[in-house]
C-alpha cells in the first residue's frame, strides 16, 4: 500500500497537484478530478 507522503513527496508545502486515491491508493493529477484506476471522483466539499 502507497502511503500519502510517498506518492506526494514528504513536504507539506508541495506545490504539484497530486491526489491518492481513497479507494485505490493510485496517486493521480488532482486537477482531472477522476481517478485513472477505479474512475472515483474527487468531490470538493461546496461544489455541487
Amino acid at each position: 500500500m502507497m502511503r500519502f507522503t510517498d506518492a506526494v513527496g514528504a513536504s507539506s508545502t508541495s506545490t504539484n497537484e497530486d491526489h491518492v486515491c481513497a479507494f485505490c491508493q493510485t496517486a493521480f493529477d488532482s486537477r482531472d478530478r477522476v481517478c485513472p484506476v477505479c474512475d472515483a471522483e474527487i468531490v470538493i466539499r461546496g461544489d455541487r
